[in-house]
């Protein structure tokens, strides 16, 4: 069997830093990224980026994961000379940001939040109606396929001009805001670890990180080379994320032409369950939820017809 290779040309739009102070909180971004279809550079912080790096990227994934030392006055700095220069958008993450900066300049006028609790104790994050970002997710910061780790559950305030993004459920507390600055940079903040997010029961980390992508970056889809410069050269079922699951997976098939398509999937006695997608679908990668709605834990079969090729994935549903 010929082996395949994809080879990044040029560099892509989208860096995620990691600074987490050596955790592996990072994976859990890099593997959304993939199953999302998006290639992003990677930069450890373990060697301080410099302005002339990261002023090339027009997105900054910013990641402090468990890390109780979060931005440094010269991250500080850094990410404010960035902001400050047009084309630049940033989404920050991080479960303890408030007690560490902030009584700062930078998060009150770059974050643009107020810090108001760091053991708000409770799991569930909920969407705000109307924010393009969130409305009608749901996080559930605990298990599953996530970090882990959300011992620091941060309040916030927005400040001037920012807006809510996330709710802590049953709460007026505010876990998230979003904002654009008067030079059209936009700018998230999530006071709470998004690596957290589980999946069970609630909103897949894909969807939501897909939505912060349409609103930080509109072009992410058309500029990145995974998502369009590149067709599949075959018919590809890929494995669906996550697995097992508990509420809804991800499904993604990959079309080097269009082609009349069924995307189905059967149980384990060969029942046909569910009929995910059919019908003519473009080139390209392509991606459908499956929310197995009263059907019984246990092996489900996600197969996929594209012409006469007929692929199959196992998936594993949990109560």
């Amino acid at each position: 069997m010929p082996l395949t290779l994809q080879i990044e040309l040029g560099r892509p739009p989208i860096l995620l830093v990691d600074d987490d102070n050596g955790n592996i909180d990072q994976i859990y971004y890099l593997s959304d990224f993939d199953s999302i279809g998006v290639f992003v550079d990677y930069w450890d912080q373990s060697e301080a980026i410099s302005q002339v790096e990261i002023n090339r990227y027009p997105l900054v994934f910013w990641e402090t994961g468990r890390s109780v030392s979060t931005l440094s006055s010269s991250e500080q700095a850094l990410l404010q000379n960035y902001l400050d220069t047009s084309g630049h958008n940033l989404f920050f993450s991080s479960s303890n940001a408030g007690p560490d900066i902030g009584t700062t300049s930078f998060y009150s006028d770059y974050l643009k939040a107020s810090f108001v609790d760091d053991s708000v104790g409770i799991f569930f994050v909920n969407g705000i109606s109307g924010n393009s970002i969130s409305e009608g997710t749901t996080l559930f910061l605990l298990g599953g396929f996530s970090s882990g780790y959300n011992t620091s559950l941060e309040a916030i305030n927005p400040l001037s001009g920012a807006e809510q993004t996330y709710k802590y459920q049953n709460s007026s507390s505010i876990a998230g805001l979003n904002y654009q600055r008067a030079n059209g940079n936009k700018v998230i903040y999530f006071a709470f670890p998004l690596e957290a997010a589980s999946g069970i029961a609630s909103t897949l980390r894909t969807v939501v990180l897909a939505n912060i992508l349409d609103y930080l970056y509109p072009n992410w889809g058309v500029e990145n080379p995974l998502v369009s410069d590149i067709l599949p050269n075959r018919v590809e079922l890929n494995a669906c994320y996550p697995n097992p699951f508990n509420s809804e997976t991800v499904i993604s098939y990959a079309l080097p032409y269009t082609a009349e398509i069924s995307l189905k999937v059967y149980n384990a006695t060969g029942q046909e369950v569910a009929v995910i997608a059919e019908g003519v679908m473009a080139a390209g990668r392509h991606y459908a939820k499956f929310s197995p709605d009263n059907l019984a834990a246990g092996i489900y079969i996600a197969v996929l017809k594209a012409d006469n090729v007929a692929q199959a994935r196992k998936m594993v549903y949990l109560k």
